[in-house]
């Protein structure tokens, strides 16, 4: 009898007990990818539930599946596929089994796009506008608060604004007019739908999708094709450091080793230049979490650098953008930056990397060893071809907005030779890290401040890359007051300043003034690759010349409170730009530059 119960009892058990599930997939990244391909050896990063214990096959002869691994909660299924060389452009289908049932996974395989749609790259003279989408233009007002959770509000600095893709298409007849020739955009990527103050798109949750705020995929391809069709190269900004604080892998890592434990992150970046220096210590920069919150990516980890490789090529082949800004490259492994920097360059070898290297201070010995063009003495060549030269751009600021001498220019000028090539560095006046120069500078002659300070980063070497609404002397200070809406880009405001008649007089004089330089930039090319020859440096007066083949382009900028007489040393010449005089006093030609004036002289 008691064998009868026990029995009993155990068939209800198993009557009332849950059932073995199904495994399912929610999301593979990426998406798809494209034949014919370099990048062969794919990695698969798919969640769902239930993948535990999971065996793949694949049904498709163009697919080899050579590793499969999942977490022991079943959230991640981790998949390794080789391509084969002509494999066929159509959806493959992939048998994922466990001991509870099975679910399918289609891959799609693309048509490698033709090379006229991909990235051109940049040249050694781009006139590159940074923007950020949300503070830029607001062209689709059903985005701003697409999922009702109050993520959109004007009135505070750290929530979304409304600016999106369509936004920044309807301005591109504005930034063509300005004389730009490229625009790079902060991230787009998904962030967190509950965190407004995430509008900068620098923690992404998804690395391979548009955030809802800014539109759609289809969106971004459109903006390509339209600024490509205008002249416009596109920058991506990619983020290969960290993820978002609210990205479900950090709860939920795919791997044990997918982030580095969490610790401070130590931003004294010069330690990296010495051989010297501990492993231990050099980690603390590499694999801290930037501000204490930023989890970091372990790059060290195959498929976490499989992953970010992947990712910037799957953006770069989706959209057809020409080149890419790597956000915090020192905290990067260097090892990785070369991997990364060696994949991008097999697949898409037209397209142009610029690494983000922000020593505090700035320094540019720090700047020189991430450049690409020779090895360091760890043996890593990054082969990035540009990264921006704050050092350069902290002495503008301090010389033309708090009257540091003239000479400083000359001094940080004076180290090109530290870096592998100084004429593929972007030099630039500010970004969204630093307080607006308007604001930044002292109080008194604010505008020809900025104008001579402008002068000067139009007539250097390297590319140059400008921040929006400088070209109208915005204020702003340190972020996110740096940050402002551009006037005129969003519903309810007060003037237009993307149009003459929506600026004043002060801001349409330096509106002009940029667009009178950036055409002189477009005309004479070589002034990003030029020897510069110092004719005069003191305190308050700058005269220096840039020279190709037999032009002659010399630059007078004074701040003195007399005015400047200056010979010509050449037998003739034209103002070509500035406030000055150019008149001949007997047998000499003699440039006249006002107090807080600048002179630009093309000969012959």
């Amino acid at each position: 009898m008691r064998w009868i119960i026990g029995a009993l009892a155990l068939g209800l058990f198993a009557l009332q007990a849950p059932q073995p599930s199904q495994p399912t997939i929610t999301k593979v990244r990426p998406p798809h990818w494209w034949t014919p391909t370099n990048w062969r050896e794919l990695f698969l990063l798919c969640e769902g539930r239930n993948l535990r214990g999971a065996k793949v096959t694949s049904l498709s002869p163009d697919l080899t599946v050579t590793k499969v691994q999942f977490d022991p909660d079943g959230r991640y299924l981790l998949l390794w596929l080789r391509l084969a060389p002509k494999a066929m452009p159509r959806p493959h289908r992939l048998i994922v089994r466990t001991p509870e049932g099975e679910t399918t996974i289609t891959f799609p395989l693309h048509p490698r796009p033709p090379q006229t749609v991909l990235g051109k790259g940049l040249t050694e003279n781009e006139l590159i506008y940074l923007l950020m989408p949300d503070r830029f233009c607001d062209g689709d007002l059903t985005n701003n608060d697409p999922k009702g959770l109050n993520t959109y509000d004007r009135a505070n600095p750290r929530a979304y604004h409304g600016g999106d893709l369509k936004g920044i298409r309807q301005c591109l007849p504005y930034l063509r007019d300005l004389g730009v020739t490229a625009i790079w955009h902060t991230p787009v990527y998904d962030n967190d739908d509950a965190s407004p103050d995430e509008y900068h798109g620098y923690h992404p949750v998804d690395h391979f999708a548009v955030d809802e705020h800014f539109g759609t995929m289809g969106d971004y391809r459109q903006l390509v094709k339209d600024a490509h069709r205008l002249g416009l190269k596109i920058v991506q900004d990619h983020v290969l450091n960290h993820c978002g604080p609210k990205h479900v892998w950090v709860t939920h890592p795919p791997t044990p080793t997918w982030f580095h434990p969490k610790m401070p992150a130590d931003y004294h970046l010069t330690l990296l230049l010495s051989p010297d220096v501990s492993v231990e210590v050099k980690q603390r920069i590499t694999d801290g979490w930037l501000f204490g919150i930023l989890p970091d990516l372990n790059q060290d980890e195959p498929a976490v650098a499989h992953f970010l490789i992947q990712h910037s090529l799957w953006w770069l082949m989706e959209t057809g953008a020409d080149a890419v800004r790597v956000d915090t490259m020192p905290y990067l492994p260097r090892p990785f930056l070369r991997q990364w920097r060696q994949a991008l360059r097999r697949e898409l070898p037209h397209v142009t990397v610029i690494g983000e290297v922000l020593p505090v201070p700035p320094d540019a010995r720090v700047q020189a060893f991430f450049q690409g063009g020779r090895a360091g003495y760890d043996g890593v060549d990054t082969g990035f071809e540009s990264v921006f030269d704050f050092a350069l751009a902290v002495a503008i600021r301090q010389v033309f907005g708090r009257d540091e001498p003239m000479g400083r220019l000359k001094e940080v000028l004076d180290t090109d030779a530290l870096y592998p090539n100084p004429t593929r560095l972007v030099t630039l006046l500010g970004n969204h890290d630093f307080p607006r120069f308007m604001t930044f500078a002292k109080p008194d002659r604010r505008w020809q401040r900025l104008k001579l300070a402008a002068t000067f980063l139009l007539t250097t070497r390297g590319s140059i890359q400008w921040y929006y609404g400088d070209e109208i002397g915005m204020e702003g200070g340190d972020d996110p007051d740096n940050r402002r809406d551009f006037p005129g880009g969003f519903p309810k405001d007060l003037r237009d300043a993307f149009t003459p008649q929506g600026r004043t007089q002060e801001e349409n004089a330096l509106w002009v003034w940029m667009r009178q330089l950036f055409g002189l930039r477009r005309r004479l090319p070589w002034l990003a690759t030029a020897p510069t020859h110092w004719w005069q440096v003191s305190a308050d007066t700058l005269i220096y010349e840039r020279r190709h083949k037999a032009q002659k382009l010399f630059v007078l900028l004074h701040r003195g409170d007399k005015p400047l007489e200056w010979q010509l040393p050449a037998a003739n010449g034209r103002l070509i730009a500035g406030e000055g005089r150019l008149q001949r006093v007997g047998n000499q030609w003699c440039v006249w530059v006002p107090s807080w004036g600048a002179a630009l002289v093309l000969t012959p």
